[in-house]
This record gives C-alpha cells, structure tokens and sequence, in this order.
C-alpha cells in the first residue's frame, strides 16, 4: 500500500528529556486523531500499512518510536519505569494536539502497544474516545521459566539496565513469510529486554487483570486463537471482568493481526467499531 510520507519530528520526553522520533500522518478529512503505539522490539514504522489504512478512512495518526526502539533515545530494550513509557505516550498524545486540527482521540496499540495504551486509559484517564488493543501483552503465551523470574529479580536490585535476549519466537509474528523475514532483517529490530522493562510489563498486565473496571472507556481487544506470544486466555480475562470491553478473537490468527492473512478484515472492523464509538460521543 502506498501513500504519502508521514512527517517525521521530534521531542523530547516529559519524563526526563530523552529524545523521542516521531511521525505524523495526516488525513484530509482529519474525522479522529488515532496515537498508535507499537509492540517491544519493533518500531512505528512497522505499523506504516496500518497508519495508510487509517487516513485512507478519513483518520489522523500520530505515533513515535518508543524509547530504546526504532530511532529514539535510549538504551535498546531498557526503560526506567513503566511510567516513564505513559509520560512518553501522554507526551506524543500532547504534541499531535499542537500540530494536528481539533479532533476526537482513540488510543490503537499492539502487544506491548496494547498493554500501554489500556494502561494509559486506566492510570491517566485522558479524554479519548476509546481504545484498539491488538493482542494486547497482559501476560505472554507461556509464563517465563522460574529461573529466569529468579534472575529478572536479582538483576531488578542490582543492574537494573542490564538487558537479555527476549526469547521472542519470530515464526509466531504472521502465517505470511515475508512478514517474517523482513521483521529478521529489520536494522531497527532489537531482541533485547531488560529486568525492570520485563518485570514491569507483568506487573503492569496483572494490575489491569485484577482492577476495579475502566469507567466509560469503550476498549476494543482483538486476538488471534493461534497466538503463541501473548495470552489470549488473559484477554478473555480482561473482557469479563470489565463491562465496557469488546473481545473479538481472530480464528486460525498469530500474533501480528494487521500483518496476518485476514488483516484487511481485522482492519475493517476494528474502523467500524472506531466509527461506532465517535458516532456516540
């Protein structure tokens, strides 16, 4: 899919003034301003099809390079807090208003994307007018081996930073091969995680299993029944314990949902019920 050049810029973290990359799409009709936010590893322009897809249907998308991925600052796979990366997104969410005409705002994540959007809409309650995750990372596919939980604890108190392989099975990623072979051959993707990233990441996917449900919030969740990276058994958790979550699972779908064999019908919905919820606000 082509289309035109998203508008690159930059800005520097809210947190604690860490250079963050960013880019903008612009649609002509400008009907919602979509903050995308993608998966551990990768970067935003992975998501460039989606973002295409999106201002094809009239929407604005504002996304950036999360710090240590793609072309932002930072140590590769590391972050200092899980609110450093909330400060990060609030920070983007911020200058897309600046730049962009007034417009409604939906949160749309992947994996890690959406555990922090979700988050985001749970710890800030900034006013959106709902909320995409696309096989969101409440918990992985399979919990971490014991040994290496006891390691993430030691290395938490003592080198806080240091980073590891993060196990990522890349033949989980898509049925599609070549979306495969370009995430292995990606120069910006890293396979690196740190303790205080990791163990915040299931911390913070615990947390949301287990609060007192978002008010108001509409949240769409999306996961595929293949899914080998992150939990669909955890979505499914998450949709019946909060009234205003939609759950849609994705028969015979990996983990990359908008690179899968079905994505333009993943798309198409997830629009229609993007559409649904502005209609009602």
């Amino acid at each position: 899919m082509s289309g035109p050049v998203a508008e690159r810029f930059e800005f520097a973290s809210p947190h604690d003034g860490l250079r963050l990359c960013a880019r903008l799409d612009r649609s002509t009709h400008h009907r919602a301003r979509i903050v995308l936010v993608h998966g551990l590893g990768e970067h935003a322009a992975r998501h460039d099809d989606v973002a295409q897809a999106l201002v094809a249907h009239g929407f604005d998308v504002a996304r950036l390079d999360l710090r240590g991925h793609g072309l932002s600052d930072g140590k590769r796979g590391d972050v200092p807090s899980f609110d450093a990366i909330l400060d990060d997104v609030q920070g983007l969410m911020r200058e897309a208003a600046h730049r962009l005409p007034p417009a409604k705002v939906v949160l749309w994540g992947h994996s890690l994307g959406g555990l922090i959007v979700t988050s985001l809409a749970w710890r800030r309650r900034p006013d959106v007018a709902g909320v995409v995750a696309l096989a969101p990372a409440f918990r992985p596919a399979r919990r971490p081996p014991r040994w290496k939980l006891a390691l993430a604890h030691v290395l938490i108190r003592t080198f806080p930073a240091f980073t590891l392989g993060n196990s990522l099975d890349v033949r989980g990623l898509s049925h599609l091969q070549d979306v495969v072979a370009r995430y292995r051959h990606d120069p910006l993707v890293h396979r690196r995680i740190s303790s205080r990233l990791g163990l915040g990441m299931l911390d913070e996917g615990q947390a949301l299993l287990l609060c007192e449900p978002v008010p108001s919030v509409p949240i769409l969740v999306v996961h595929g029944d293949e899914d080998r990276i992150t939990s669909l058994e955890a979505s499914r958790e998450f949709a019946r314990r909060h009234p205003h979550v939609e759950l849609v699972v994705r028969p015979g779908a990996y983990h990359e949902l908008h690179h899968e064999r079905d994505r333009t019908a993943v798309l198409d919905a997830a629009l229609a019920w993007i559409d649904a919820r502005l209609a009602q606000r």
